[in-house]
């Protein structure tokens, strides 16, 4: 992801649940990957309800707290792998 996120897109359906159902929860979610040696090991991610806040909002007040989280984590992992 050059942006260095994803988020969810609501249309898209799961097994466990219809598009009709994904489409009604309102929620949204926007993710982040965990690297180790430039590798993706995990992802994290928050979700939030639309009908609150808007997908900008939340990539400006919280995509850098999740991203710095995500590289804490991966130094950690990296660490332990030493």
């Amino acid at each position: 992801a050059e942006k260095g996120y994803s988020v969810r897109e609501p249309v898209h359906s799961w097994p466990d649940r219809s598009r009709q159902m994904i489409l009604r929860d309102g929620r949204r979610s926007m993710g982040v990957a965990v690297l180790v040696d430039k590798r993706p090991v995990a992802s994290i991610n928050i979700t939030w309800f639309a009908k609150h806040l808007t997908q900008e909002d939340v990539i400006a007040r919280h995509l850098g707290a999740l991203q710095a989280t995500a590289r804490k984590i991966g130094a950690a992992i990296a660490q332990e792998m030493d």
